[in-house]
């Protein structure tokens, strides 16, 4: 496995950041994500820790930074770059993830072993966190929405745990960790509104072949509807499990927006853009394809549809 290090390191901003990229093994990455976080939780130099999936001309990776306490990053940056090497030398060991989209373009499952094949070597990167200004309100809301990141971060890899030992299905949720951020930012756009150009947006506009994708998903949203499948609750019995993090989730939503209006004009946060990116980043985190998210949008596009009429 290489190691590859920018001169940067330890980041100025007290963030490590690193880029695992896991070649053949990516139909891992559930595991070294679980892995991941017990890593972060046992080391008392971290405050805050954050993920994404990504993929870029290196092939598809996670991008792991940590923050951490004051006058630690040099030595995290060491710790944590180790405890991630060791990690990654086990993956290839490990049996292939099981999850299964909900809707696929065709073609997929190919795109995905090219990628694959494209890019077999499992490599670990150190390189400089560069925060998002642009989306999250400038250098006040940023922290803002690293504690957001982070809260996301933990709760996901709590699903992924809870999916793995077959206590739950992650897309279960989905819905309703996506309602919240709507409902903790309020946009000004309309809710059924903004779900609809939330599932336009990752079906690359109004296109035919994305007026395709929607009549399917509408077809599929009232089999469920005449099944009785809640939107919000699809599986009474394991509300015990997901109703907490759901909670979390929603509380730590509501902090943020409470931080962000306190905050007042020294941030340039639009309530929109937080609702879309933040929405978006827990499906990333989850595994979520941008095409499942365009279905689970135009799902909550319509249950709230039918909740107006009903009220």
């Amino acid at each position: 496995m290489n190691v590859e290090a920018t001169p940067q390191i330890p980041n100025p901003s007290d963030w490590v950041y690193l880029r695992l990229y896991l070649g053949a093994a990516m139909d891992r990455m559930d595991w070294l994500l679980i892995e991941i976080q017990k890593l972060v939780n046992a080391n008392p130099r971290i405050g805050r820790w954050f993920y994404i999936r990504y993929v870029d001309d290196g092939g598809i990776h996670i991008r792991l930074r940590a923050q951490a306490l004051p006058e630690d990053a040099a030595r995290l940056s060491i710790e944590l770059n180790d405890g991630v090497a060791m990690i990654l030398a086990r993956i290839s060991s490990q049996p292939p993830g099981n999850y299964a989209p909900m809707v696929a373009a065709p073609g997929y499952t190919e795109q995905i072993e090219t990628l694959s094949i494209a890019h077999n070597d499992i490599r670990l990167k150190l390189t400089t966190y560069e925060p998002e200004y642009d989306k999250f309100g400038g250098p006040v809301g940023m922290p803002i929405a690293e504690e957001l990141f982070h809260v996301s971060s933990e709760i996901a890899c709590d699903l992924l745990q809870a999916e793995a030992v077959g206590q739950l299905s992650r897309k279960s949720v989905l819905p309703a960790l996506m309602r919240a951020c709507f409902d903790a930012f309020q946009p000004q756009t309309d809710p059924v509104v903004f779900w609809r150009e939330y599932a336009y947006y990752w079906l690359g506009s109004k296109t035919p072949a994305a007026e395709d994708w929607r009549d399917r998903f509408r077809r599929k949203a009232e089999e469920l509807d005449a099944s009785g499948i809640s939107t919000f609750d699809p599986d009474p019995r394991i509300r015990a499990l997901t109703q907490p993090l759901i909670a979390r989730w929603t509380e730590a939503l509501g902090q943020a927006a409470s931080a962000y209006a306190a905050a007042g004009t020294t941030t340039d946060a639009d309530a929109e853009v937080l609702t879309f990116n933040i929405a978006h980043l827990m499906n990333n985190r989850l595994g979520i394809a941008v095409l499942e998210e365009a279905y689970i949008a135009s799902l909550l596009e319509g249950a709230i549809a039918r909740e107006a009429l009903a009220a």
